[in-house]
Parts: C-alpha cells; structure tokens; sequence
C-alpha cells in the first residue's frame, strides 16, 4: 500500500472547533506537534522516518496545520 496522508477535513474542522471553543473562552492554545506519535499504518507501509515519503508527509503535514 502507498503511503497516503491520513489528514481529514473532519478531523481538521474538529480542531478548529476547540480552538475556536477556547478562544471564546479567554485560552490561548498552545500547539505542539510531535514526530513521536507517527500512525502505526505509516510505520508499517512505509518504513517510518526511514521512508522519504514519511518526510514529505510530516513537511505537508506540518504545513498544513502552521497555516490553519
């Protein structure tokens, strides 16, 4: 199997809810992110940090939440 981003629109919409819930609410998220909790589906299909397209996913990744 090809190694695929496992980033949803749901997923994403269900963030920018607790953020926005937050927010309302005088808190200031704080976001980390972590290249600890890699899906186990990317370790198996695609060798983990060993895979280039692991990298590549983590960089879209990355992006993609930085600017939301």
């Amino acid at each position: 199997m090809p190694c695929v981003c496992f980033m949803s629109s749901i997923s994403l919409a269900f963030y920018d809810e607790v953020f926005d819930e937050l927010k309302a609410h005088g808190i200031e998220p704080l976001v980390t992110i972590s290249h600890y909790e890699m899906p186990f589906a990317l370790t198996e299909r695609c060798n983990g940090w060993a895979g280039r397209e692991v990298v590549d996913l983590y960089v879209k990744f990355c992006r993609t939440i930085f600017q939301r």
